[in-house]
């Protein structure tokens, strides 16, 4: 399929063409999504079976209230006992970071391979294969997430030290609190755009690391975090239902990957047709191409041509 550029951020296009990409290839990203899902809530089972053995599978899907309180008193002394629960929480998150990871990477370097056209690679057994950049993926996310709590520790800060000199005056607490924690969320989603393209660039090229994937991302996405807070924001309705319907995420989860990866190839040094690889390689004039879709070569090998140049307009209009 192929398309115009018909605007700076063509967001209504990159979705389409996800679409499009995905057509003939959702079986194998209903059945990654369905492994997700296990796997994830088996994963949450074995920590909660493992500090309750009382809890059975059945409890813990449907919440039954009178089970799951008769396993709690049945379960281990050491269930009672705050360190030991605190050590198997920290235990936890750190598995669970890690495995969220390794899945974002692979799903992300699969969605690429879709949004393509790379038919060899989009097969469940290839999803599998890019486990092997498993690793790489974990630090990315642990990475990423490292600079998340960085960017909150000075509001957290400037609302202990508020809390502190307030005193007894509970309004100006409570009126500086709020104005902190907003500000706190404006950043933190800002900084989350800026940081959303990073494992986008390590789908493209693995070899350049974390480090540099990071940096590219928030090169950029300067001047595009509002292109993509709207695009996000555009997925908000499908995300709402998902949180009613769980299977939902199933179409989901596939569809907002593979369009993000459509914005990630918009972005990137070279454009849309840039190669899998490249992005270590620095032009040996320093520059690096503008991420425009002005800058893309009308007959690109996947189907995604771009409008002419400004310049080219102008020699069109002589």
């Amino acid at each position: 399929m192929s398309f115009q550029f018909s605007e700076a951020f063509p967001r209504a296009q990159m979705k389409s063409d996800a679409r499009e990409a995905l057509r003939g290839h959702w079986l194998a990203a209903i059945c990654i999504m369905l492994l997700y899902s296990v796997f994830s809530y088996l994963g949450t089972y074995a920590m909660m079976k493992m500090m309750l053995p009382g809890v059975s599978l059945t409890d813990f899907m449907f919440g039954s209230g009178k089970l799951m309180e008769q396993a709690i008193e049945q379960g281990p002394a050491w269930a009672s006992n705050p360190q030991t629960l605190a050590f198997l929480g920290l235990v936890g998150l750190i598995v669970g970071i890690l495995l969220s990871g390794i899945f974002q990477m692979a799903l992300v370097m699969w969605a690429s391979a879709v949004a393509e056209r790379r038919s060899d690679e989009t097969t469940l057994g290839a999803f599998f294969g890019f486990f092997s950049y498993g690793l790489t993926g974990a630090l990315m996310f642990i990475w990423m997430n490292l600079w998340l709590l960085v960017w909150t520790l000075p509001f957290t800060l400037a609302m202990g030290v508020i809390g502190f000199l307030a005193g007894g005056n509970d309004t100006i607490t409570t009126v500086a609190m709020v104005v902190i924690m907003v500000a706190m969320m404006v950043v933190i989603i800002w900084k989350s755009i800026q940081y959303s393209m990073a494992f986008y660039a390590l789908a493209q090229d693995p070899d350049i690391g974390v480090r540099r994937a990071l940096r590219l991302s928030i090169e950029r996405t300067t001047g595009h975090i509002w292109d993509l807070f709207v695009m996000y924001l555009s997925f908000i309705g499908w995300l709402i239902l998902t949180s009613l319907l769980p299977p939902v995420q199933l179409y989901v989860m596939p569809y907002m990957t593979v369009s993000f990866v459509n914005a990630w190839r918009f972005l990137r040094p070279g454009g849309i047709d840039a190669g899998r690889t490249g992005l270590s390689v620095t032009p040996e004039d320093g520059s690096d191409q503008a991420a425009s879709g002005l800058d893309m070569p009308e007959a690109d090998p996947l189907g995604l041509p771009s409008e002419p140049a400004p310049q080219d307009r102008q020699e069109e209009d002589k």
